[in-house]
């Protein structure tokens, strides 16, 4: 009688006799990718934990590896189409999107491959995602090609040395925003004043008689808004209030907008935010290092511009300058003198890069 044996191939799982089994060998990941692809819901539901767990990464693998070959295919079809503007609506009926949905496809397919071969490599790979490479594509819009190239060099590199992780998009975004920062400095100031400078409220009308109030505002502003409801917030629940924490600050923010009494006292203190920022920068030898908690780096001239407030308070911090780690936190606390502001306003008052 002939023994047969399992083999995992490009057609699926197959059982072949001994004697003919392929000599071709397949990862340990291929091997569950392939499976991963032949599974129905019935198969899924019979497996270990340990199986499921690998079918989730393998599945993760495939779908990143298919985002890139969308992306490839839209680069192809916006090229053979001579980059006609109705490529994003032939696109959306074959992807089954909107049209906007397309056209934001598309334009992360131009980005990915005319810029960063290398993080669409990643994503061929099956490293990153689409929503990932959205990301960092939208990161990089605003550089040049030079660039844009630059960041994608960097960022394939730390990716493969492991000092950046491909499993949070949102650390991958912030790592893409710094080498964009450190690619673009001067440009980097001049946006976020543009983006300042258009801030908005919103009205986004939502589902079951619910809607969404979003403010743009600058960074450090948004921030103090949200402490300060998230400490009364804090505050009412302490005091016995059954609502949750979301509820609550849903309904402050809303009595505090129609200047009612939210029936909540306000913080003892002013709501607190950190910005970190190297001495160098602070006296303008430098425009690299600042970062603000919970949001991320920000340009030198805005740093320095938040630090001259009149509601800021400075504190010294040691830092061991190898490792950055923090060693000392001064007790003392100071604010800036109207001299110091004056002299950041009219420093400051056009960026300092040269050109």
């Amino acid at each position: 009688m002939s023994e047969f044996v399992q083999v995992v191939g490009p057609a699926g799982v197959m059982f072949v006799p001994a004697g003919q089994a392929p000599a071709v060998a397949f990862t340990p990941e291929e091997q569950a990718e392939i499976r991963c692809r032949t599974f129905t819901g019935q198969q899924v539901g019979e497996l270990s934990a340990e199986q499921v767990i690998e079918t989730l990464a393998a599945a993760r693998r495939i779908r990143a590896h298919t985002d890139a070959i969308e992306a490839h295919a839209l680069a192809r079809l916006d090229q053979l189409r001579g980059g006609d503007r109705y490529v994003a609506d032939e696109a959306a009926l074959e992807l089954r999107v909107s049209r906007h949905t397309a056209a934001l496809r598309l334009h992360r397919a131009r980005q990915l491959t005319q810029r960063m071969p290398r993080v669409l490599a990643a994503m061929e790979a099956g490293q990153i995602e689409a929503t990932a490479a959205g990301r960092i594509t939208e990161a990089t819009d605003t550089v040049d090609d030079q660039q844009a190239r630059q960041v994608d060099d960097q960022l394939a590199e730390k990716l493969e040395s492991r000092r950046v992780s491909p499993t949070s998009p949102a650390n991958l975004a912030r790592a893409a925003r710094r080498l964009v920062e450190q690619a673009d400095p001067e440009g980097h100031a001049t946006r976020a004043r543009q983006a300042r400078a258009g801030r908005k409220v919103e009205l986004l009308p939502g589902e079951d008689g619910l809607s969404t109030l979003a403010a743009e505002l600058p960074a450090e502003v948004a921030a103090s808004a949200y402490a300060r409801i998230d400490a009364m917030a804090h505050r009412a629940r302490h005091r016995g209030d059954e609502r949750t924490l979301d509820q609550l600050r849903a309904d402050i923010h809303a009595t505090l907008l129609l200047g009612q009494d939210p029936d909540v006292a306000a913080p003892e203190t002013a709501a607190t935010v950190y910005l970190h920022m190297p001495v160098d920068t602070a006296l303008g030898i430098s425009d690299t290092g600042c970062e603000l908690s919970g949001y991320g780096p920000l340009p030198a001239p805005i740093a320095r511009h938040i630090m001259a407030s009149q509601q800021s308070v400075w504190r010294k911090v040691l830092t061991d300058p190898a490792s950055s780690a923090v060693l000392d936190v001064g007790r003392k606390r100071y604010r800036p003198t109207t001299a110091i502001r004056d002299l950041i306003a009219v420093r400051d008052a056009e960026c300092t890069t040269p050109g």
